[in-house]
């Protein structure tokens, strides 16, 4: 039986919608005046915001809904307002879907996992591995995936050693430790979680290069550093009921397809890292795999169906967003509203602020729809304030991944939510901890390096 999260209703959701498109409204009017270009923008982003916050249609319908508004009462033209939808960005995680789907289909994930993970036996040791593993993994392909694939392996270690849903104390620590790094594994690189490459690709826009190795620059250690604080945290709060697990050795040994789809994949991360050598477009890389995996008949017509379209469509809606709020300035206006109230205040009291920011907005819309409507202010807020405009983006990007205290923030933490291994107070308590303290932990990483 999974958990069910109340949900409202239809009436309520028209509502919500309608009172924010007056607000929204309203507001614009009276500070950037009735018609404006800014004023236009700016309703249509608070449109999309309370559309997404609400969930009256799906995520990716409301991402459509975007270049049409733009179109019919922005007056941009189709080109600029339907063009991101194959933006690089949107390449480049397509190209990470279809090797998850690769790795999935072949079951290479599986064989990663449990040849990692099978010579624990200190219950600390398991947790640590698999927080370890399922991090690595979320490095290379969406985090809903990686939890997705890591999750399972965790229950079968959890039901081989008769450690039941509700009742297992290590039960609790294993599974959010899986759905938390599924989380933080995607700060790792850039390819790892879609507010990634909005931040990537909105900074290049504005003619600052930003490319996959500045990203683990500064989200590598992050990444390492949140790690560890989640296996703390999570070790402190539930302690475990046993002292050894007994964990089943995988002997059997790769085949030849998936020796074929782990080169592929080594090929491509290769190439992912080494951008500055060969100065081949980050998206254009990503079509390698694609190429390689179908032009080998690894993948069939069928797979390719399979990809997640939804959040491709999702990550164009919040570029052609982007796109608009940067051709009519109202990014510029916007940071400088924000500029001017914490104009003055030390860089960690403002890293803080904007991280801070971003956990909050995420809480109640999709990391991607968040970092669509944040990241692009950052840029002029950054110029505002004489703070280094990668790091202030990139911290609003990190921010809208944070949100670990409610079962809806980010996918990873539904799916561990949803295992009956949890409970709501368990998730709470643990998912705050970890929250403040990856907001403190990135706050002082990114203004130290």
């Amino acid at each position: 039986m999974r958990h069910e999260i109340p949900t409202w209703s239809i009436a309520k959701k028209i509502l919500f919608v309608i009172a924010g498109i007056l607000f929204s409204t309203a507001l614009s009017s009276y500070f950037l005046g009735f018609g404006s270009p800014q004023q236009i923008v700016f309703t249509i982003t608070f449109t999309a915001l309370f559309m997404w916050l609400s969930e009256i249609v799906p995520l990716h319908i409301t991402a459509l809904f975007i270049p049409f508004l733009l179109v019919i009462f922005g007056g941009f033209k189709p080109a600029e307002a339907f063009s991101p939808f194959f933006d690089s960005v949107v390449v480049l995680v397509l190209g990470g879907f279809v090797i998850a789907l690769a790795l999935s289909k072949y079951k290479v994930d599986e064989y990663i996992g449990h040849k990692l993970v099978h010579r624990g036996s200190s219950p600390r040791i398991v947790l640590f591995s698999m927080i370890g593993v399922t991090a690595f993994i979320s490095m290379w392909m969406a985090n809903s995936a990686a939890a997705a694939m890591m999750m399972p392996i965790g229950l079968i270690i959890l039901k081989s050693n008769k450690m039941l849903p509700g009742k297992s104390s290590f039960g609790k620590s294993l599974v959010l430790g899986i759905g938390f790094a599924a989380t933080i594994g995607g700060l790792g690189t850039m390819v790892g979680s879609t507010p990634n490459v909005l931040v990537a690709k909105f900074l290049n826009q504005a003619g600052y290069s930003f490319g996959f190795m500045d990203w683990t620059y500064y989200g590598f250690p992050m990444m390492v550093a949140l790690i560890c604080s989640t296996f703390i945290i999570l070790t402190f709060l539930f302690k475990p009921e046993v002292k050894k697990i007994n964990m089943q050795e995988n002997k059997r040994k790769l085949n030849m397809d998936q020796k074929k789809v782990l080169a592929i994949f080594a090929i491509t991360i290769m190439l992912w890292v080494t951008t500055e050598i060969h100065k081949m477009d980050i998206g254009t890389i990503s079509l390698v795999p694609v190429f390689l995996l179908f032009g080998l008949g690894l993948l069939k017509g069928d797979d390719f169906k399979k990809i997640d379209w939804p959040s491709l469509i999702l990550i164009g809606g919040g570029i052609s967003l982007g796109f608009a709020m940067h051709a009519s300035a109202l990014d510029v206006t916007m940071a400088n509203a924000i500029g001017n109230i914490i104009s003055g205040q030390g860089a960690l009291l403002i890293a803080l602020v904007i991280i801070t920011f971003g956990v909050a907005l995420t809480a109640f819309a999709s990391n991607t729809a968040a970092a669509s409507v944040i990241v692009p202010m950052m840029i002029p807020l950054a110029v505002a304030t004489g703070i280094n405009p990668r790091m202030l983006a990139m911290l609003a990007g990190v921010g809208v991944s944070l949100d670990f205290i409610m079962p809806s923030g980010t996918p990873p933490t539904t799916i561990a939510y949803s295992t009956n291994y949890v409970k709501l107070r368990d998730l709470l308590k643990a998912g705050l901890l970890v929250s403040i303290a990856a907001i403190f932990i990135c706050s002082f990483i990114a203004i130290a390096i």
